[in-house]
């Protein structure tokens, strides 16, 4: 976005480099609007100009007009959207210093609005803790953590931490996450973000850790953390949750408060009467958030709370299980869709007739369109899913890109109901043969909902789809078509005989995914064939070292305990350039594996403790583009990433980091060392 790299460029940071709390923002940043406004004006023209890639043909057909309107368009936005800002930003600043939020008066009253809009507070024994939560890195290369204030809700629970940051209750079960006690008294609210970027929808935690530290007696903290929270906007700049800068205290609030019910919709369990009755009031009490969109979310969320009586087991009450489709974090690798989804997804074409009348279904599900770059994330309806679903299984566009989709459009009934009319001749089986491996650029996979469906109604036609990506597609992915047959019911002969065909392919993509299965059905074909890939494997990849396909056969070696499969990844390690070598290395401490192997990864690593090969990633920024092996630091020997790995997999406490000596180097390979000894002598 132009904006953030304004800021970027006005912090001397590298655009691809995350900004520091706005709290130690520069001030020109923070004040700097006009240079603002004037980019942000040629950001709007130019995509008006450019990016609608007018013909001629076009230019005649519209006369001009079309684009001379989106050009004047753009000039009367910019202009009011500045002189808005402007005003906006005087009238701020006006309010701000005569309502004097760091008052004491002030701050009691906003905490008793704070508890009347039914926002949450610390119980009395909880904690003040700081933890830190991500980091930033200057010019200069040196990270600085965030450090985020919170309440420890149950300092005295053996259990994971629970913490109410904000408004947020959060629970970090699989992130390193260590709160450390505070003293109120000593905390710097300067030093402090308002903002944290862990909820969906980006909200001013500072504002309610302030208050909440005043109903906890923290009365200097309190005044301090609000000025200072007042002072900085959150939230995506286009999402319905932005809270800007420089609000009067109780505007800032009750945009805090919007924020919050607005993430409290997607928790599965949320009573979402309660939260409808809470956002009606705060459009209510503040002008400036009622807006279409907002009006319309609230609108739609009482649609939902409308009973309906549809048949159990129907389509319509497939449908209508929709509105509890929750959010799920990303997690890893799991992209198994959600139940609610999974289940009319399956339906196939009996679904369709109902899908395509729930197009315009506005009622509000419980889950979100995650947003990217300029695109903010927002709740999704009804026909959001229904479009999904629809596309998913008609396999081509239609009508609405995803880019489209992305920005909320979901699709029309009419070039849907002309699809429908035409797949109904082909019919569904066929239809997903055809239609399964897709001839669209840029399509990396099978298409995932047509494949579940071909596995739960047509599974004997999935060997000759898997031959026919093997034989034709060949920059397609084979894993999901490898593993949908090695799951299925086509005979175990034929699953051997398609496997093992696999493995003779060109791809080692294709070779590698064919093992995975392979390993299940014959274990010792499933070891010769590794072996003959790994003594075949070049010392060095075509492609960037983290995303090399040779690297990857280190994890099909971790499946075995095999002596001649570990005989040969070390033989092919020793082979390898010093990319590839530490490539080879790095899946060794992964934490999936738990202990399985643990003998033989750690005599496999401890082989290179003695070699002293430089990996210098300036030597070839091509191949080291991307998180490669031991990424943090640049340049780095071959025993000392040894020894780091192996530190990981002992579960020692050291913590390398870049600018370690090589005194500190040596002690930790002798630490190794030490330990290993004790390992293998059963101490």
């Amino acid at each position: 976005m132009f904006a953030d790299r304004l800021r970027l460029h006005q912090a001397g940071l590298h655009p691809r480099q995350r900004l520091p709390p706005k709290t130690q923002r520069p001030a020109q940043i923070r004040t700097a609007v006009a240079p603002f406004f004037l980019v942000e004006f040629f950001h709007q023209a130019s995509h008006a100009l450019f990016m609608r890639r007018y013909s001629a043909r076009d230019w005649a057909r519209s006369g001009g007009g079309q684009l001379a309107t989106r050009v004047s368009n753009c000039i009367l936005i910019s202009a009011t959207t500045a002189a808005l800002w402007l005003a906006a930003s005087a009238f701020g600043q006006a309010a701000a210093s005569s309502e004097e939020p760091s008052s004491p008066k002030m701050v009691r009253g906003l905490l008793e609005t704070y508890c009347a809009w039914g926002l949450p507070l610390p119980p009395k024994q909880a904690r003040l803790v700081l933890f830190d939560y991500g980091w930033t890195q200057d010019a200069r290369g040196v990270d600085t953590p965030f450090s985020q204030l919170a309440f420890l809700v149950n300092p005295d629970s053996k259990d994971q931490p629970l913490l109410l940051v904000g408004t947020i209750e959060y629970r970090p079960e699989n992130e390193d996450v260590k709160p450390r006690p505070v003293d109120a008294e000593k905390v710097d609210a300067k030093t402090i973000g308002a903002e944290w970027m862990k909820p969906v929808f980006e909200l001013n935690v500072g504002l309610a850790t302030a208050l909440q530290c005043e109903a906890q007696g923290y009365h200097r903290l309190a005044s301090e953390l609000l000025t200072v929270s007042l002072g900085q906007s959150s939230g995506h700049p286009y999402s319905a949750f932005l809270q800007p800068a420089n609000l009067p205290p109780k505007m800032a609030l009750a945009f805090t408060a919007w924020a919050h019910w607005g993430n409290q919709l997607i928790l599965p369990n949320s009573d979402r009467s309660v939260i409808a009755r809470r956002m009606q009031d705060l459009l209510g009490v503040e002008p400036k958030l009622k807006t279409k969109p907002n009006s319309a979310l609230v609108e739609d969320l009482k649609a939902a709370l409308v009973p309906r009586q549809t048949e159990p087991g129907s389509t319509e009450s497939l449908i209508d299980d929709l509105l509890e489709l929750a959010y799920k974090p990303p997690s890893g690798d799991d992209r198994s869709p959600a139940p609610q989804f999974q289940k009319l997804a399956l339906l196939g074409f009996k679904a369709v007739p109902n899908l395509i009348e729930h197009l315009d279904d506005r009622r509000l599900t419980r889950t979100v369109r995650l947003g990217f770059n300029n695109f903010p994330p927002y709740h999704l309806r009804v026909g959001d899913i229904v479009s999904d679903l629809l596309q998913g299984l008609a396999g081509d566009d239609l009508g609405k890109d995803w880019l489209r989709r992305q920005q909320g459009y979901t699709l029309d009934k009419t070039p849907v109901r002309a699809w429908w009319a035409k797949a109904q001749e082909v019919g569904e089986e066929n239809y997903l043969v055809n239609h399964l491996l897709p001839d669209k650029q840029g399509s990396d996979f099978p298409n995932q909902q047509m494949l579940d469906i071909l596995v739960k109604e047509y599974s004997f036609r999935l060997p000759a789809v898997y031959r026919a990506l093997l034989d034709d597609k060949p920059t397609l992915q084979s894993w999901p078509l490898a593993r949908a047959v090695g799951a299925s019911s086509v005979p175990r002969e034929q699953k051997m005989s398609l496997f093992l065909y696999a493995a003779t392919n060109q791809n080692l993509e294709h070779r590698r995914a064919a093992l995975w299965e392979l390993r299940k059905l014959d274990e010792e074909r499933f070891v010769s064939i590794l072996v003959d890939n790994l003594n075949a494997m070049p010392p060095t990849p075509k492609e960037p070292y983290w995303r090399s396909r040779e690297a990857g056969l280190a994890n099909l070696v971790m499946e075995t305990d095999d002596a001649r499969a570990w005989k040969a990844l070390l033989a092919a390690a020793r082979r390898a350039d010093v990319g590839l070598r530490m490539e080879l290395m790095n899946p060794m401490y992964y934490t999936y594996i738990g202990q399985r192997q643990r003998k033989q990864r750690l005599e496999f690593v401890a082989a290179f403790l003695d070699d002293a090969t430089v990996r210098d990633e300036k030597s070839d920024p091509t191949l080291f583009e991307g998180p490669y092996a031991g990424f943090t630091f640049p340049k780095m020997e071959v025993r000392n990433f040894a020894a780091m790995q192996i530190a990981c997999i002992l579960h020692l406490s050291e913590d390398p980091k870049p600018g370690w000596t090589s005194k500190e180097w040596t002690a930790l390979r002798e630490k190794v060392r030490a330990n290993l000894r004790r390992e293998q002598s059963g101490e």
